[in-house]
């Protein structure tokens, strides 16, 4: 059987609050392929990791994070909304996360606001992590202005589709749409792929992962099926079932 990449989604946020260095590190002590995290821009320009626009649902704060400031950011407790035992757990800027992961494991950065591309490439190169870093997105502008930027970097573009609708979404359709934004591979929600869109996929040289597939059946069956790449957040149920 094809052994997938196997990704923790916003670090291990089956047991850890949700893109924290804390999540981050308990990925890779398990050893993943890589872990998956999102980046917006902060009121003064940084890179802050964090999934929302605004920061109400995973910290003790209100507000949208282009309107707050990093000092104000850090201020925030982002681990109590998930266990009060992650009291006091921050949310990091980008570059702590990839000092974090820089020799161990791949990154996959997902771009969810206008702005991060011209701040995260030049950031990645820094680190000098291009060959260790995946840039992805729904936004096909943000990375075709990735690649632009540094053409050696990996990129995927991110589709979510209906699944009452997979079976009339033509293969072609997100294809192009990938191939048009430099993308090398097609992220897609695990309930709406379909058999041909990867077949289809794999014979223009294009990937496929799925997201955010976390209970063992529905891991082994994408297994079963083929895909390059998974995304979830019990990381440690999927590196178990893909060996």
């Amino acid at each position: 059987m094809h052994r997938p990449i196997c990704i923790a989604h916003r670090g291990f946020s089956g047991i850890a609050p949700e893109n924290t260095l804390i999540s981050f590190q308990k990925a890779i002590e398990l050893n993943p392929d890589a872990f998956e995290l999102d980046v917006h821009l902060s009121k003064d320009g940084q890179l802050i990791v964090i999934h929302d626009d605004t920061v109400d649902r995973t910290t003790n704060g209100k507000g949208r994070v282009k309107e707050l400031t990093l000092s104000e950011i850090k201020k925030l407790d982002a681990g109590s909304w998930f266990d009060t035992k992650y009291q006091g757990e921050r949310i990091p800027t980008l570059a702590e996360a990839l000092e974090l992961a820089k020799d161990r494991t791949m990154v996959m950065v997902e771009l969810k606001a206008e702005g991060t591309a011209e701040k995260a490439v030049p950031l990645i190169e820094q680190f000098d992590m291009v060959d260790q870093v995946v840039i992805f997105s729904f936004h096909s502008e943000y990375i075709k202005l990735a690649k632009q930027l540094n053409p050696n970097l990996s990129i995927l573009h991110l589709f979510w589709v209906n699944p009452l609708e997979k079976e009339v979404i033509v293969p072609h359709t997100i294809i192009n749409r990938t191939l048009t934004a430099f993308a090398n591979c097609i992220g897609i929600n695990g309930n709406a792929l379909t058999p041909k869109l990867l077949h289809t996929a794999h014979q223009r040289g294009l990937g496929v992962m799925v997201y955010t597939i976390n209970e063992e059946n529905d891991i082994k069956k994408m297994l079963d099926i083929g895909v390059d790449a998974i995304g979830s957040d019990r990381i440690d149920r999927l590196l178990k079932l893909a060996g």
